[in-house]
C-alpha cells in the first residue's frame, strides 16, 4: 500500500483506487509518487522545481495518451467524455506551470502553487 501526503491530507493508493488494468494502475501509482515529490520539494530550489515540472509534464503526456489509447476500445462516447477531462487536466497543468515560471523568485507563491499542482495530480 502506498501512502502519501498530497495536498495536506493523506491519500492511500489502495484497491479502491485501482482499476485492475495493470498498466493504468502502475501509472496512477506513479502519479501518486510525483504528487509526493511535489509536496516534499515545496519548490524550495529552482533546479528542483524545473526537474519536477519536467518529469510531471512528460509523465502526464505519456499517461494520458496511454489511457486514451486504451479507451479507443470502448465506446466513442466514453472516449470523448474522458478525453474532455484529459484536455481540461492538460489546460490546468499548463496554467499552473506558467504560474511557476512567472513566480520563480517568489518562494511563498511557489509553495502555494506546489499545493495546487499536488491537488491537480491527486
Amino acid at each position: 500500500m502506498l501512502k502519501i501526503l498530497c495536498s495536506q491530507k493523506e491519500i492511500f493508493f489502495e484497491s479502491d483506487l485501482k482499476l485492475d488494468i495493470q498498466g493504468i494502475d502502475a501509472q496512477h501509482e506513479q502519479l501518486f509518487i510525483l504528487c509526493h515529490a511535489v509536496m516534499e520539494s515545496k519548490f524550495s530550489d529552482l533546479l528542483k522545481i524545473e526537474a519536477v515540472l519536467f518529469e510531471i509534464e512528460s509523465y502526464i503526456s505519456e499517461h494520458l495518451a496511454y489511457e486514451e489509447q486504451i479507451l479507443t476500445r470502448s465506446s466513442a462516447l466514453t472516449l470523448l467524455q474522458h478525453k474532455r477531462l484529459h484536455d481540461q487536466f492538460r489546460e490546468q497543468y499548463t496554467r499552473l506551470n506558467a504560474k511557476v515560471l512567472s513566480s520563480h523568485h517568489d518562494m511563498a507563491a511557489l509553495q502555494t502553487i506546489s499545493v495546487e499542482i499536488a491537488t491537480l495530480l491527486q
